[in-house]
C-alpha cells in the first residue's frame, strides 16, 4: 500500500506545473520522488555539472521551479548577480549538503508533535521562515527557522514558568488549561502557536473579529488563565475581567504594546485587579532567563493541541477539539503532502484561527518554506502579495470573486471599446443603438479582447502561483474557469470541513474517506431520487470526535461515526461529490414553501455584474422573500452615467445617496428578476421588494465570519426591522402602503393588454381598481406558479376575470398554462374577431383555447352530502380504503406489538385527555398542537405524520414556534442569559414529554399505522381533531374525497366500533 502511495504521490507532482518529467542526462536536474523517495539528483544551472550528495549546494529560496549553484560558481558571484538581476524582487540562497527528499525525510518521520517541531528548526536552520513587511525599508524581511526557534523557545520557557506558578498539578495531563491567542495573522501568533506545542499547553483560537459577547463565550466555556492578544484587542479582555465575566483570566500578554506606552489608555480604563498584563518584548525576555531543556518535554499525543471554534455563522460557536495526534495527520496527510511537489511559498492573510489558513502555514514551514504575512490592512493585501509572490493560494470563493468582479468590469469596458471601434457597431440585440452593459454577451467577446484583460490580471498574485486552491462555500463554475484561463497554476476547488477535514478535491473524494447521503424530505431530498440526493454524511481519518463541552451538538451533528455535514449534494458510482444546497439555514413561508437562502444568494450574486451581495430574508408568516442587497459601487456609477445627463461641474452622486434613489431600486429589483428568471426560480425565491446597503459585508462590521460567509444572526439582528418594514413598504417606496398580490398584478395588466388593443371590457368591470398607468411589467410565457403564485392565488385571479370580464377560466389551468394562454383565452371569450388579430402576437397560443376550455373549473363536481356520508358510498367509491374487508377491523393485540413510542408514554392520570390530531405539520396545525401540549387538560397528544423522520420535523417545527413567539410577545423573563436558555429547555423538554408522532398517511388502510398502533389509539384516543387535508384551491372536488372526506369517515367508523 506503501508504494502505491508513493507512485501517486509522484505522478501527481509531475502533473503539476514546473514539475517536468526529465532525462537522467547530466546537465539537466533529475527530480525523483521529492519527499518519500531514496534518490534526489541536482545538477548546477551555472556550469551544468553534477552537484554530489553531500558537496554544498546553493538554493534559490525564491524560484519556484528550483534554481542549484554549485560551490564554485556561487563563490564567483556573476551568475548570481545575473540571476538576481533577471528579477524585479530581491533573490536569496540558502546554502545546503543534503538533498531536500533526504532533509525532508527525516523531518517528517515518524515522531510526536514536538519532536517534529523541533527537527524542523534545526534541519531548516539557514532557511528563511517567516517575512513581515518592513516599512522603513518597503520591503518583506524574513527571520530563519533558527531565529525562529529562539523566539518560540523563550516564549514557551516564559509560558511553562507562568503557568506552573498556579497550575503546576494540571501541566502535562488530559486537563492542562488552555490559554487563548487573537488577533489577526501575525508573527507573534505564530510564536505562541510553536510555543504552545512544544510544551503541550493547549491553544484556542479566537478571530480578531469576534465580538466581545464571543469572546466571552469562548472565555467562560474555556476557562482560560491566560490571553495573548493584539494591542486592538487589549480593552475587550481587560473589560472581561474587570466585570467578573471571566473569572480565570490572569494574564493578558500583548503582542505590540511598545516600552513607555500606558496601559491603562490602551484598556481605557484602570487595569483590572488579579490580572497581569504583559508586554510581549518582557514576556520573551523573562523566557531567556529559564533553565529548562526544552527536549525534555513529552506530551500525551491523544492530549489536546488546539479547539478551533466554528465562525458561528447560524449561531453560538461551537469548539472543534483536536488532539495532538489528529493535528499530525491533517499536517502530514497524504491529501497534503501530495501537493509538497510543489516549492511552496505561502502568502497569509485570513484568520490564523481558522484551520484551513493553520494547516497551510503549518504545512508550508514543515515542508522547509517560507511564508510572508501581510502586514494586516485591506488596502494593502494585494500590494503584499505581488511582492511575497506565494506559490500556493487558496481561499474561499468570496475571496476570488471579488478579483472575478474586477476581471469582469475589466472587459466590459475593453469590449464595449472594441465594438465601437468597429465599421459598424451592433449591439448583440440587433439594433443600430450603441451596445449597454445589459446587452452585452461576455461570453462573445474574442480572444484578443479576453487576452489584453488577462495580460493585466496575470500579476495580480506576483505571477508565480503553481496551485490555486478554492474552498469553504459553494464554488460557482464560471469562477474556476476565470482562474483557470487568467492565472499560471493548476486549479482546483476543494470540499472540506472543520470537523472532517479534507473531503474531496476536484470533485472526487479523497482517499480513505467515506461518503454516505441520508434523507431530507422536508426539502424534497432523497436517497432513493435518481440520481441519490440527501444531506452530505463522511468518515474520516482527520475527523474530530466531537465538540468541546457540546454534548447536544455532538450528539446531533456526529453519527453512527459519520459527520453530517448539513450540505445536500449527490454522490455518484465514482465517489464524485456535487454539492447543490444547504439544509442548515431553510426557512420555510406561509404557503408550507421550504426556502434555501445560501443556494438563493449565489445564484444572485453570480449572476449579475451590478450585484456585489445579497442577503435573502423570510418567514414563516410571509408568503415570499426579500432582499438586502449591496451594489457593486463601480458598476453602479457607470451605470449612472451611461443612463443620466451629467453637467461638467457636477460629478456622480455618492453611493450612499444613490442607493435611495427609486431608479436604483428598480435596477436592482429588475436584476433580481432577470436572474432569476434566467434560472427558472419560482416567483416566492426572487425577491419582491429589496433594501439597498452602500456598505459592503465584512468581518470589521461583524456581517462576515472568519471564512467569510454571511454572519446570518449578525445580518438579521442588524436589519430585521428595516427588512420587515419592507413587506408594507415594498422596495423602500414610502408612498405605497398596500403591496399588491400576485393575481391583482396579473389583472391589471390583462386589462392593459386589452385597452391597448382596443378589446371592450365589461361595463361591470371597476376599472378604477386596476388603474393601468403603473402596470407592472410581467413575463406572460411564465405560468403563475412560476411567478411565485399558489392554488389561492389562482383562485382569486379565477374569481376576478368572472367577476370582473364574465369569463369563466378553471384555476387549475391559471395554476399551470402560461399567462399568454390564459390572456388569448380571455380575448377570445370577450372579442372572439378581435382574437384573431392576437394570431402572431406574444400573447397567442394554438393551445390556449382548447387548454382553457378542458378541464375541471370552479364547479366542475356535483356536491351530494347525503349520498357521500352513507356507509354504502363509502365502501364503494375508495379503492385505497375499503372498509368493508373484514380482516382491516382492528382486534386486541398485545403490547409488544404496539410502537415503543407509543407503549412507553403511557403513563398520564385518568383526568387527562387523550387527543389525536392530524395535519399537524401545516400552518394551523402547530399553533393547535402548541396549544394541546400547554394545556393541563390535555394528556397524550397523538399526530400523525407522513414519513420515518415525522418527530424530528415536529420538534424543528416547535422549537422555531417556540422562538417565534418570544420574539412577539417579549422576553420578558428575569435572570441572565443562560439562566433563561435552561428555563427554556427545562419548559419545552416538559411540554414535548405529552408528544406521541405515529408515522402514517391519511389515504391509506388504517392511516397507514401498524396494527399495534391502530389498535391502540382506535381503544385510547378520547378526542380525534382532524386538521389535516389536502389544501388545493384549483383541484376539483372528487380530488379530495379520499384524503379530506372519506378520512373523517374512516374515524367515524373506527370508533363506533370501539
Amino acid at each position: 500500500m506503501a508504494g502505491i502511495l508513493k507512485k501517486t504521490l509522484q505522478s501527481l507532482a509531475n502533473l503539476l506545473p514546473g514539475r517536468e518529467q526529465r532525462s537522467s542526462n547530466d546537465e539537466i536536474k533529475e527530480i525523483s520522488e521529492p519527499y518519500f523517495g531514496e534518490l534526489q539528483q541536482y545538477g548546477c544551472d551555472g556550469c551544468g555539472n553534477r552537484i554530489e550528495e553531500g558537496s554544498k549546494r546553493y538554493n534559490c529560496d525564491d524560484c519556484p521551479d528550483s534554481f542549484d549553484l554549485c560551490q564554485s560558481c556561487y563563490e564567483k558571484g556573476e551568475i548570481v548577480d545575473e540571476h538576481v538581476r533577471n528579477f524585479d524582487h530581491l533573490h536569496t540562497f540558502t546554502c545546503e549538503t543534503r538533498s531536500n527528499a533526504a532533509i525532508v525525510r527525516e523531518v517528517m518521520a515518524e515522531g510526536t508533535l514536538e519532536e517534529i517541531l523541533l527537527r524542523m528548526f534545526r534541519c531548516y536552520a539557514d532557511r528563511p521562515a517567516i517575512g513581515t513587511y518592513i516599512e522603513s525599508r518597503q520591503r518583506y524581511e524574513y527571520i530563519s527557522f533558527k531565529v525562529l526557534e529562539q523566539l518560540v523557545t523563550s516564549f514557551a520557557m516564559s509560558l511553562y514558568h507562568v503557568m506552573s506558578t498556579s497550575h503546576a498539578h494540571l501541566l502535562g495531563t488530559n486537563h492542562t488549561p488552555l490559554i487563548a491567542l487573537c488577533s489577526v495573522v501575525r508573527l507573534e501568533w505564530y510564536i505562541a502557536d510553536y510555543a504552545c506545542a512544544l510544551i503541550g499547553i493547549p491553544s484556542v483560537g479566537i478571530t480578531a473579529s469576534s465580538d466581545k459577547e464571543t469572546i466571552s463565550f469562548i472565555l467562560s466555556q474555556t476557562e482560560t488563565p491566560l490571553v495573548v492578544c493584539s494591542q486592538d484587542k487589549l480593552s475587550i479582555f481587560a473589560s472581561l475581567a474587570s466585570n467578573g465575566d471571566t473569572p480565570g483570566l490572569k494574564h493578558i500578554i500583548v503582542m505590540d504594546l511598545n516600552e513607555g506606552e500606558d496601559v491603562a489608555i490602551m484598556t481605557g480604563s484602570v487595569p483590572p485587579v488579579g490580572v497581569t498584563i504583559w508586554r510581549l518584548t518582557e514576556f520573551l525576555k523573562k523566557g531567556k532567563d529559564q533553565l529548562i531543556n526544552i527536549a525534555s518535554f513529552k506530551t500525551d499525543p491523544e492530549q489536546i493541541y488546539t479547539i478551533a471554534y466554528t465562525s458561528g455563522s447560524t449561531g453560538t460557536p461551537k469548539g472543534c477539539v483536536f488532539s495532538r495526534s489528529l493535528w499530525l495527520k491533517h499536517i502530514l496527510s497524504p491529501s497534503t503532502i501530495g501537493f509538497m511537489g510543489i516549492k511552496r511559498i505561502w502568502f497569509s492573510f485570513q484568520p490564523p484561527s481558522h484551520m484551513m489558513e493553520r494547516e497551510s502555514f503549518h504545512m508550508t514551514l514543515l515542508g522547509g518554506y517560507k511564508a510572508g504575512i501581510y502586514r494586516g490592512t485591506i488596502e494593502h493585501l494585494f500590494d503584499d502579495m505581488r511582492m511575497v509572490r506565494p506559490t500556493v493560494i487558496t481561499s474561499t470563493p468570496r475571496f476570488f470573486l471579488t478579483i472575478y468582479n474586477k476581471y469582469q468590469q475589466a472587459l466590459l469596458e475593453e469590449y464595449r471599446q472594441y465594438l465601437s471601434k468597429q465599421d459598424k457597431p451592433v449591439s448583440q440585440t440587433g439594433t443600430d443603438e450603441p451596445p449597454s452593459p445589459d446587452s452585452l454577451d461576455l461570453s462573445q467577446a474574442p480572444y484578443e479582447v479576453k487576452d489584453i484583460v488577462k495580460d493585466r490580471f496575470n500579476e495580480y498574485f506576483g505571477g508565480r502561483e503553481r496551485l490555486i486552491g478554492v474552498g469553504g462555500a459553494a464554488v460557482p463554475p464560471p469562477l474556476i474557469q476565470f482562474l483557470s484561463r487568467v492565472f499560471n497554476g493548476l486549479v482546483q476547488d476543494g470540499y472540506g470541513t472543520t470537523e472532517a477535514g479534507g473531503i474531496a478535491g476536484g470533485g472526487y473524494t479523497y482517499s480513505g474517506v467515506h461518503v454516505k447521503l441520508r434523507d431530507v424530505p422536508e426539502m424534497g431530498y432523497l436517497t432513493t431520487d435518481i440520481p441519490p440526493r440527501g444531506e452530505i454524511c463522511v468518515k474520516t481519518d482527520t475527523m474530530i470526535s466531537g465538540y468541546y463541552k457540546n454534548t447536544k451538538d455532538t450528539d446531533e451533528k456526529f453519527q453512527d461515526g459519520y459527520f453530517c455535514t448539513g450540505d445536500i449534494g449527490t454522490v455518484d458510482s465514482i465517489g464524485q461529490v456535487t454539492i447543490i444546497d444547504r439544509k442548515k439555514n431553510i426557512f420555510k413561508l406561509s404557503q408550507g414553501e421550504f426556502v434555501a437562502p445560501e443556494k438563493l444568494e449565489n445564484i444572485f450574486e453570480n449572476g449579475s455584474r451590478l450585484i456585489e451581495q445579497v442577503f435573502i430574508h423570510g418567514s414563516i408568516w410571509r408568503d415570499g422573500v426579500i432582499g438586502l442587497v449591496v451594489p457593486h459601487k463601480d458598476a453602479l456609477e457607470k451605470w449612472w452615467i451611461e443612463n443620466n445627463t451629467i453637467e461638467e461641474d457636477s460629478s456622480v452622486p455618492d453611493i450612499k445617496d444613490l442607493c435611495t434613489l427609486r431608479p436604483v431600486v428598480d435596477l436592482f429589483l429588475s436584476e433580481l428578476r432577470r436572474v432569476g428568471e434566467k434560472h427558472c426560480l419560482p416567483g416566492w425565491e426572487i425577491p419582491s421588494s429589496i433594501l439597498l446597503e452602500p456598505n459592503p459585508f465584512s468581518q470589521e462590521n461583524k456581517l462576515l465570519t472568519c471564512t467569510l460567509k454571511k454572519s446570518r444572526p449578525q445580518l438579521e439582528l442588524r436589519y430585521r426591522e428595516e427588512l420587515e418594514r419592507l413587506y408594507e413598504e415594498p422596495s423602500g417606496d414610502k408612498k405605497t402602503s398596500i403591496k399588491r398580490s400576485i393575481e391583482d398584478n396579473v389583472m391589471i395588466h390583462l386589462i392593459s393588454v386589452m385597452k391597448n388593443n382596443g378589446i371592450p371590457i365589461p361595463p361591470s368591470c371597476s376599472l378604477s381598481k386596476y388603474s393601468t398607468d403603473d402596470a407592472p411589467p410581467i413575463n406572460v410565457s411564465l405560468t403563475l406558479t412560476q411567478m411565485g403564485g399558489d392554488s389561492l392565488a389562482a383562485m382569486f385571479l379565477s374569481n376576478l376575470i368572472q367577476d370582473e370580464l364574465g369569463v369563466a377560466v378553471p384555476a387549475l389551468k391559471i395554476l399551470k398554462e402560461p399567462l399568454s394562454s390564459l390572456f388569448y383565452f380571455v380575448v377570445s371569450q370577450i372579442s372572439p374577431s378581435k382574437a384573431l388579430e392576437f394570431k402572431d402576437s406574444p400573447f397567442s397560443s394554438q393551445t390556449g383555447h382548447a387548454s382553457f376550455e378542458s378541464g375541471p373549473g370552479r364547479n366542475d363536481a356535483e356536491i351530494n352530502w347525503q349520498r357521500e356520508t352513507s356507509i354504502h358510498f363509502l365502501h364503494v367509491s375508495s379503492s385505497v380504503t375499503k372498509l368493508s374487508d373484514r380482516d382491516d377491523i382492528p382486534r386486541e393485540l398485545d403490547d409488544e406489538e404496539r410502537s415503543e413510542e407509543v407503549t412507553k408514554k403511557e403513563n398520564l392520570t385518568d383526568d387527562q385527555i387523550k387527543i389525536l390530531l392530524t395535519g399537524s405539520t401545516g400552518f394551523l396545525g402547530r399553533f393547535i398542537l402548541w396549544n394541546l401540549l400547554n394545556s393541563e387538560k390535555c394528556g397524550l397528544v397523538y399526530c400523525l405524520c407522513r414519513g420515518d423522520n415525522g418527530k424530528e420535523r415536529l420538534l424543528n417545527i416547535l422549537k422555531k414556534l417556540q422562538v417565534e413567539l418570544s420574539e412577539m410577545k417579549g422576553d420578558k423573563q428575569g435572570g441572565g442569559v443562560e439562566e433563561k436558555r435552561r428555563g427554556k429547555e427545562s419548559s419545552f423538554s416538559k411540554m414535548v414529554s405529552k408528544l406521541v408522532v405515529l408515522s402514517g398517511d391519511l389515504g391509506l388502510v388504517r392511516l397507514g399505522l401498524s396494527e399495534g398502533d391502530y389498535n391502540l389509539i382506535a381503544r385510547e384516543v378520547d378526542v380525534v381533531i382532524h386538521n389535516g387535508a389536502n389544501v388545493n384551491h384549483v383541484l376539483s372536488y372528487t380530488d379530495f374525497l379520499i384524503l379530506s372526506l372519506l378520512s373523517i369517515s374512516f374515524f367515524l367508523y373506527t370508533h363506533i366500533l370501539h
